[in-house]
């Protein structure tokens, strides 16, 4: 069994620090789930023996049960919230709701601030 609680500490950490990036960065600069992906394979941190990539990090941070809401049969009718232990708190986790959203590739606001055209957005 210590194993096993080992191996929980060893994911939840990850996880924290994957939310501290996503919010805090690196010297006070957010990272967007691209740059955190790079970051964490550079380092050698998979998840469970898994690479990371842009997918992988934006669904762990969209990801409602870090904040202590297991969501059952979100695609069926009406879902069934489990609450289960959090890691992360429900601040941390709306302040990096708010950063993806920002920096959503889809995002006008976004594609206005990036784009050195003069109609865009």
């Amino acid at each position: 069994m210590p194993e096993k609680t080992a191996f929980f500490k060893e994911e939840a950490d990850l996880v924290k620090q994957i939310f501290s990036l996503s919010e805090k960065g690196v010297n006070g600069k957010p990272l967007g789930v691209k740059s955190i992906a790079e970051m964490l394979n550079k380092k050698l941190q998979y998840r469970r023996g898994t690479k990371w990539n842009r997918n992988s990090v934006s669904r762990l941070l969209r990801n409602t049960a870090y904040i202590g809401d297991f969501v059952y049969n979100s695609g069926g009718r009406e879902p069934i919230i489990v609450k289960i232990p959090a890691i992360i708190d429900r601040n941390q986790f709306d302040n990096v709701q708010d950063g993806l959203k920002s920096r959503d590739i889809f995002s006008a606001e976004s594609r206005r601030l990036r784009s050195h055209c003069l109609l865009t957005g």
